[in-house]
């Protein structure tokens, strides 16, 4: 299967819309690929969405870094996130961040922080019930 030329590809920030990446010589991006892409100074994990890329010279595209070696995200999941983002009326990207949470590269997974905290006060007033406690 021949890659295209470009790819929309939907990131995990406040965005409503994807962005248009040049896809590299030697990568093959589908439609639901996790794909490495650059914004900004960073590298962000996002999908490559469905749809033709936007009419932009293809000089001007930045090239994705790299296509995971994951599943793609199932065409269903990837309509079920448009549906989530326009009922809920927040960008799409937000609701991606979501559906991708927990999924980092290069990262240990953070555990939850849990724990207790002891602050030496006393109820200011005994009750019978807090003293059985």
């Amino acid at each position: 299967m021949t890659s295209p030329a470009a790819v929309e590809v939907l990131l995990p920030v406040g965005l409503d819309r994807a962005l248009t990446y040049a896809v590299p010589a030697g990568l093959d991006v589908a439609p639901g690929a996790l794909v490495l892409a650059p914004l900004g100074s960073r590298i962000e994990i996002g999908v490559a969405w469905d749809g033709a890329p936007a009419d932009v010279d293809p000089a001007k595209l930045k090239p994705l870094h790299a296509v995971l070696d994951l599943p793609p995200m199932a065409e269903p999941m990837r309509r079920f996130l448009d549906r989530v983002a326009a009922y809920t009326l927040a960008p799409r990207g937000q609701v991606l961040r979501m559906a991708l949470r927990g999924l980092a590269v290069g990262e240990e997974p953070r555990k939850p922080k849990t724990g207790v905290r002891a602050t030496g006060a006393h109820p200011a007033r005994m009750t019978p019930a807090r003293e059985r406690a």
